[in-house]
């Protein structure tokens, strides 16, 4: 059985929430390298967005301990 199989639902779920919380912060990190000042209202939505993944992928860590 290979490493995919053995997962649960739930963990392919964590796992695919925690990617894109990977990615949101990736796209931060892309916005400030390539301008100086990114759109206020841009990064606010960013940020918030962030946060909001963060708390969803720290709640379902705390569920699986």
């Amino acid at each position: 059985m290979s490493y995919a199989d053995s997962l649960t639902e739930a963990d392919e779920f964590l796992t695919d929430e925690e990617g894109r919380l990977q990615g949101m912060k990736d796209l931060k990190r892309r916005m400030y390298s390539m301008s100086t000042q990114p759109a206020l209202q841009d990064e606010l939505h960013l940020l918030q967005a962030i946060h909001e993944q963060q708390t969803l992928v720290d709640e379902m860590r705390g569920e699986e301990e």
